[in-house]
């Protein structure tokens, strides 16, 4: 006998996901029907926008995550920029492009430039990551961060395994199995807080695509949510259909997340501080 179910479908924007963490900490049902797919940085949301995000992160109710997202900055052939030599021994400035204040491109360059002490122009204000990149390919701009390894597959793979455009850092706590012979960012630096700091704003995105319930949901259907996720993403009818279009599937399960979340919240308050100034608060 089979059973169908109705999902509901809700796109609850606002403030970079705040609005939506509010409603699953707050009015959303607690019986565990309620689910959310989650802005992972709002797990440091806390740390660095405190005025708006009053929450205790560690408070959240992990499923899992469907990626394990990774994000780079490439440059394009008229950039001059071809080895890493060429951003840690610049003469004159690197421009990079960036979307809005708030965006992974424009905080990822701003930590970039204030941790490793890079001399990069950071130029924000690009409707969308294509404009960024366009201009990057016209040579308005040299390069453009914040380009996610799932983007770079769907779009730039062919040029960058040519060598035409090329990617000079990857920021993340873990190496993307496909870039190894690219810099991460966490390996530029021997200076334990300025590791911190990156950890704190790069961090989050190692579970780039969380799934989370609300507090207060019954443990046993909590374990079933968790055990469904996991064998959803690894149903190979799924993977089929996401291998034909180069979309990433990095199940990471939820004691992973939640070790991380705590460990965040263990790096010392001025780190914390020192990092939400870098990004503006």
């Amino acid at each position: 006998m089979s059973t169908r179910s109705s999902v509901v479908l809700r796109n609850m924007a606002g403030a970079g996901g705040i609005v939506q963490v509010n409603y699953m900490l707050g009015p959303a049902t607690r019986d565990g029907t309620s689910i959310a797919i989650m802005n992972p940085t709002m797990t440091t949301a806390p740390f660095l926008q405190p005025a708006a995000a009053k929450w205790d992160s560690r408070d959240f109710v992990w499923l899992g995550s469907a990626n394990q997202e990774i994000s780079t900055c490439a440059f394009w052939p008229g950039s001059g920029v071809r080895e890493l030599s060429d951003l840690t021994g610049a003469k004159s400035e690197v421009i990079v492009a960036g979307l809005g204040p708030a965006t992974g491109s424009t905080i990822d360059a701003m930590t970039l430039r204030s941790v490793l002490g890079w001399k990069w122009k950071i130029v924000p204000g690009y409707p969308g990551l294509a404009d960024a990149m366009k201009a990057a390919e016209s040579g308005e701009v040299h390069g453009v961060c914040g380009v996610a390894v799932s983007t770079l597959k769907a779009r730039l793979w062919d040029r960058f395994l040519s060598g035409d455009v090329r990617v000079m850092v990857q920021t993340s706590l873990r190496n993307h199995p496909d870039l190894p012979k690219v810099a991460n960012a966490f390996d530029l630096t021997d200076k334990a807080d300025d590791k911190q700091v990156m950890e704190l704003i790069f961090g989050p995105w190692l579970y780039g695509r969380p799934f989370i319930t609300t507090p207060d949901a019954p443990a046993e259907r909590v374990e079933i949510l968790r055990k469904a996720l996991k064998e959803t993403l690894a149903d190979p009818q799924l993977t089929a259909e996401a291998n034909k279009i180069n979309l990433e599937i990095h199940y990471a399960p939820p004691e992973e997340i939640s070790a991380l979340v705590k460990r965040m919240y263990e790096i010392p308050a001025q780190v914390r501080e020192r990092a939400r100034v870098l990004i503006g608060g």
